[in-house]
């Protein structure tokens, strides 16, 4: 019986041992895969020009405002104080609103009516002022769907930006 139980243990500190060290490669990847991104991203923000480079720092921004609240209500708030600024342009317009909607995707706090109604706005102004942006128009879907519960106007606006850009994944 004392045989058993050793072999229990040794087997026990065997398994907590590979989980260890499981865990430990699994750091490594993340790691790698970390550089990997940001050598990545170097290489497209050397490529890219226009709207393309503001919708891939977008994406950039929304991932690490994902991983931390603090870090989203900084980008809030930069956003917010340059809104004046920024009032005439369409990108940083769907930008602050798919920024607004974070809150809620990355789960920090539901929107209150306030921040829906400056998302919807925001989305409307960017699709107003430039209707060929297809990721405007996905922001503006994005609204009438999920706060408004809008099927058909958030439909007309995931129609539209997939006929901007036949093979838009977010639409």
């Amino acid at each position: 019986m004392q045989d058993l139980n050793s072999n229990e243990d040794f087997l026990s500190e065997r398994f907590e041992a590979d989980i260890d060290d499981r865990l430990e490669a699994i750091d490594q990847l993340g790691a790698q895969l970390s550089t990997a991104i940001r050598y990545g991203i170097t290489i497209h923000l050397q490529t890219l020009q226009g709207d393309d480079t503001q919708a891939l720092l977008t994406r950039m921004a929304m991932r690490l405002a994902r991983s931390d609240e603090n870090l989203y209500k900084e980008a809030l708030t930069l956003a917010e104080d340059a809104q004046a600024e920024h009032a005439n342009d369409s990108m940083f317009q769907a930008i602050y609103s798919r920024l607004l909607w974070g809150a809620t995707r990355f789960a920090y706090h539901p929107l209150s009516d306030e921040q829906i109604s400056k998302a919807e706005s925001a989305a409307r102004k960017a699709v107003a002022l430039n209707d060929r942006s297809d990721f405007a128009h996905v922001c503006l879907g994005t609204q009438l769907l999920w706060a408004k519960l809008d099927f058909a106007g958030a439909k007309r606006s995931f129609l539209r930006s997939l006929e901007i850009t036949p093979r838009y994944h977010f639409a």
